[in-house]
């Protein structure tokens, strides 16, 4: 008999054999395997035993026909350069958050022209079967997309985005905040925030402002130092070769340089202890160095940076949660999440150099 052997490693029992040999109506092995009242805790052992043994594996299009829904979540991700960062630990946390509401993640990459379509988008959606959808598009978003998502009621919700609603992204204010205050703790007082233009992400403001606010409110008046060109291209080890070191060169040989630099992102804090060492200076004991990262910078440079971690972690899940959320009460619109960071501290801060003083 089909449940006293060893099911084929491919093929699965359907409901439909589970119920007939066991002797019960389809119906019954349905309540029996979805915990449905109507079925006595006999025969809902017998149910399970059974489909344990015969490799029963739910078939999700068959459960989207009864519930409404396919528990799939959709991730849309751009291919412009830069639009889409999906670091390990945010993709990590979503599958999780996922998999803790008994859903799944669903990778797409789509041109923003598959964005704009009204006719090529309403078929994306069903060729996905997603319930709704995370839009980790964190910039330069297609125009027509918004109107697009509203005119079709698409349960959405943005990542690292800075929308009003629907949407979950880190403090960037508190980032500029936290690198600010460390180099206050320390005594410094010529600060600057270093990052190469070219992005048009809302955290370069962002980021700025809470650095200089806090500076400013401790009567000090920090300098951003911007060099143009090459986002998200690799520095070179040796950093001989590249513009934005030599640009970054020129701006730190000065009498008054900075005696602590807040760096954007971990290319530009490469691009720092790159352009330090050729003028012959080091950090920390020349000039403190705090990064953005996605974790704590302990790697690919001469000394560990003292890092403001970016919450993808949490993100990731809470963008999740809000998405399930959305999914249950589309018409509702959901504030804005915006997720603090940590400051780990490291090697590349230190008091400023008494000369400095």
């Amino acid at each position: 008999m089909l449940l006293e052997t060893r099911p084929s490693p491919t093929l699965s029992v359907t409901q439909a054999q589970l119920a007939r040999e066991l002797g019960l109506s389809q119906v019954a092995v349905s309540h029996a395997l979805l915990g449905k009242p109507g079925v006595g805790a006999r025969t809902r052992q017998r149910v399970l035993d059974a489909a344990r043994r015969g490799g029963y594996r739910p078939s999700r299009s068959a459960r989207g026909m009864v519930s409404g829904r396919t528990q799939l979540i959709d991730l849309w991700l751009g291919l412009k350069t830069g639009v889409s960062r999906t670091p390990p630990n945010l993709l990590q946390s979503m599958q999780f958050a996922a998999e803790s509401a008994g859903m799944q993640v669903l990778l797409s990459f789509l041109h923003d022209r598959q964005l704009s379509d009204p006719n090529r988008l309403p078929t994306i959606l069903r060729e996905h079967a997603a319930d709704g959808v995370l839009i980790n598009y964190t910039h330069l978003v297609p125009e027509p997309l918004l109107e697009l998502l509203t005119r079709y009621a698409i349960p959405a919700v943005w990542v690292n985005n800075k929308r009003e609603h629907d949407a979950v992204h880190p403090d960037d204010l508190q980032i500029g905040r936290l690198a600010a205050e460390r180099f206050l703790e320390l005594g410094h007082r010529r600060l600057a925030m270093f990052e190469v233009t070219g992005g048009e992400h809302y955290s370069r403001i962002d980021r700025w402002d809470g650095f200089r606010i806090t500076a400013e409110a401790a009567g000090l008046t920090p300098r951003r130092i911007e060099v143009p060109g090459g986002l998200g291209v690799p520095y070179r080890q040796d950093a001989t070769h590249d513009d934005r070191v030599d640009q970054l060169v020129a701006r730190l040989d000065t009498p008054d340089r900075p005696t602590a630099i807040f760096a954007y992102s971990l290319g530009e804090a490469l691009a720092v202890v790159a352009a330090l060492g050729r003028l012959g200076l080091s950090t920390p004991q020349d000039v403190s160095l705090i990064a953005v990262a996605d974790e704590p910078v302990s790697v690919l440079v001469p000394v560990p940076i003292s890092t403001v971690v970016l919450p993808q972690d949490r993100i990731g899940a809470a963008a999740v949660e809000e998405l399930v959320a959305k999914i249950d009460r589309p018409a509702d619109t959901r504030p804005a999440i915006a997720l603090p960071a940590k400051y780990v501290e490291s090697r590349s801060t230190a008091r400023p150099p008494s000369k400095s003083c």
